[in-house]
């Protein structure tokens, strides 16, 4: 008693006070380092409010008390120490916060003199870190169970007795982790949660201790709500008391596979309304899942042999042609022949027609029961032509896609069918009809679906990574309760009087494994899915990036052949300009040549000089009067020219200056 009294005096240096120091030192000063450091976003001392439930000894009436600072922790758990008290024979203790990212409603040091005063393992530490005030998930992959079983005489502690505690027992503590609707969540209205579950049974006095962290209260009202039944508070015996220990186990196990079905039915939902049209969209003249395609590439679809989208028919019964209208014949249900007069009848037996349309052009053989007058006018040479040119047109748009069907075909006038070494069968398109396909697919995929489907993938890994850590966990669970329950220190009474409880125990847990195991089945194949149409959706995107790259590869070859096409036409215009320069100094220079004569000669027909009968007569005032008005106009001139010179330099220059700027910027 004395050293559990000193331990819980130093609760602040919790874990290393813990009195079985089954752990080594480091290990106890690494995790009360680690604590110390978290301290600040792990505990809201502001908000603390930790639920007990207790049920005392010999009731089967549980209450309620919320602690909310230190001094009530303290003494709320006095009164065990007061003389003809003890522990409660089973108490739950709740540690929850406002939510799942935020800090629990306990102090650090609340905490520590709980943990100090109940002796919990320091293990369990590992499974409180992961909670706390955070923007994101962190340590969400960590799970596992630790165990420590105390099980004979020699683990018995007398001084501890009065509290009910034996020493003899086992302590076990484990997270388990399930999917919740959460209403914050607007793309995808759930959110995976975790919850924490220390259970300490002393197996000599039947002392039950439960510590569970959750983020919100949903566990805490379960369990109040299953103890609240006359069955699960009857614990007079050590068996009632270990039973209801299975029970609020099972509770937890539940818990951990409950609304998996249905997140993951949403996450499906998502992904199928995402990728649904990716496995249906045809690029090309490229035939869908929905419709089978032979080797040969053609659509294998059943659907009528006649394709009557026809310009022209041959048919031996209505004998319809474009040489004649086609209700210009009267039916008959005779053979034809030929008359005398040249007029023809036609059996009333089957019709071959030919179509070629801008949907797709068709072949077919069609039964049919018009007949052809056999005194209307016939030719069946020119029926045999047209016959013949559409064979060869048919043929042509099928031997380019490598069917090799197109030979041995050909038409039997006689008996009005077409015979072949094989049967007709669906035609290819004809090669124009394959050009006017643009090969764009009909639905608008973007990044922006390839980073949707990403997230559903994380999920969904997120998903089966949870559902095979908590199947991990209820095997160690179920595989703990069979090792504690077949060890020889344990009681036989227990052992004896739980029998039945054990098995349904083991059964019930064993049952959640097996629908975690399905659901785990069956989000790996939704992963699998995901990768493939991501893989799918991935190669729409680069198709469709490749075809843009090609409409801009032709559209820059256009613009280099529309640029080659005015460089050699600037290159025509330059030799031509190159030939009137030439031509211009040509007579630049006969110009230069002949303008001093031309102005000498110009200035003596003047009547400034004149040369009549042998006399030269010059007038000096006629000479400046010209000079007065020509050289003024010739400066005027030279005036003009340098002024629209200098206009054009400076908005050249201008020019110039501006391109650098924007370059510059560039």
């Amino acid at each position: 008693m004395e050293s559990f009294l000193e331990s819980c005096e130093d609760y602040k240096n919790y874990p290393n006070n813990h009195i079985p120091q089954n752990a080594l030192s480091h290990t106890l000063q690494a995790y009360h380092d680690r604590l110390d450091s978290r301290k600040n976003d792990l505990f809201d001392e502001r908000k603390a409010a930790v639920d007990f439930w207790d049920l005392s000894r010999g009731s089967e009436d549980y209450y309620a008390t919320c602690v909310n600072d230190l001094d009530s922790m303290k003494e709320n758990l006095r009164k065990a120490l007061l003389p003809q008290s003890s522990d409660p024979g089973c108490r739950y203790i709740f540690l929850n916060a406002p939510h799942s990212r935020a800090r629990l409603r306990v102090s650090a040091a609340m905490f520590k003199l709980l943990f100090s005063y109940h002796q919990i393992m320091p293990s369990f530490l590992d499974f409180v870190f992961p909670f706390g005030k955070q923007v994101y998930p962190q340590d969400v992959h960590f799970s596992g169970l630790r165990e420590d079983s105390r099980l004979g005489p020699h683990n018995q502690n007398n001084g501890l007795m009065k509290l009910g505690r034996s020493g003899s027992g086992f302590q076990l503590c484990y997270n388990l982790r399930s999917v919740e609707p959460s209403k914050d969540q607007s793309s995808l209205p759930w959110s995976i949660r975790q919850a924490a579950v220390y259970h300490q049974f002393d197996t000599n006095t039947a002392t039950a201790v439960w510590v569970i962290v959750k983020g919100n209260k949903l566990i805490e009202k379960r369990i109040m709500e299953a103890t609240q039944q006359p069955a699960s508070a009857r614990q007079s015996t050590r068996s009632e008391a270990f039973s209801a220990a299975l029970s609020s186990h099972l509770l937890m196990c539940d818990w951990s596979g409950e609304n998996w079905r249905w997140y993951i039915n949403d996450l499906e939902n998502k992904f199928q309304a995402l990728t649904r049209g990716v496995i249906t969209t045809q690029l090309g003249n490229e035939p869908g899942p929905s419709s089978p395609v032979s080797s040969y590439g053609f659509s294998m679809s059943p659907r009528s042999p006649t394709l009557s989208s026809i310009p022209f028919s041959l048919a031996s019964t209505s004998c319809n042609s474009p040489l004649r209208p086609a209700n210009s014949f009267p039916t008959t249900t005779r053979s034809s022949t030929l008359t005398p007069d040249g007029k023809s009848q036609c059996p009333a037996a089957k019709v071959v027609s030919f179509s070629s349309t801008g949907a797709g052009n068709h072949v077919g053989i069609q039964p049919h029961g018009r007949g052809i007058d056999s005194t209307g006018p016939y030719d069946l040479s020119r029926i045999q032509e047209v016959v013949s040119q559409s064979l060869t047109k048919i043929k042509s748009w099928r031997q380019p896609h490598g069917l090799g069907r197109a030979k041995n075909h050909h038409l039997d006038l006689v008996n009005d069918s077409p015979t072949s070494d094989e049967k007709w069968g669906p035609q290819e398109h004809p090669p124009e009809i394959l050009e006017q396909d643009s090969g764009e697919p009909p639905e608008e995929f973007t990044f922006r679906d390839l980073q949707r489907i990403q997230y559903i993938e994380e999920k969904a890994q997120e998903t089966h990574l949870v559902l095979g850590m908590n199947i991990l966990v209820l095997q160690d669970l179920r595989q703990h309760y069979r090792n504690v329950t077949e060890h020889p220190n344990f009681p036989a009474e227990l052992k004896n009087g739980c029998e039945g409880q054990l098995s349904r125990f083991d059964r019930c847990v064993l049952g959640v494994e097996k629908d975690l195991h399905m659901l785990q089945a069956r989000t790996q194949n939704l992963l699998d899915r995901l990768s493939n149409r991501k893989n799918l959706l991935n190669g729409l995107l680069q198709h469709r990036s490749v075809k843009t790259s090609a409409e801009f590869a032709k559209k820059a070859q256009q613009s280099a052949d529309h640029m080659e096409t005015m460089t050699i036409e600037m290159h025509e215009i330059a030799k031509k300009t190159k030939q009137e320069t030439v031509s211009m100094r040509v007579i630049t220079t006969v110009t230069l040549f002949f303008l001093p004569a031309t102005f000498i000669a110009t200035f003596m027909s003047t009547d400034i000089l004149k040369f009549e009968h042998d006399q030269q007569d010059f007038q000096i005032k006629g000479l400046r009067t010209y000079l007065a008005i020509a050289l003024p106009l010739t400066v005027l001139t030279f005036a003009a020219w340098y002024v629209i010179y200098c206009l054009a330099k400076r908005s050249g220059l201008d020019y110039l200056s501006r391109r650098g700027r924007f370059t510059h910027r560039i």
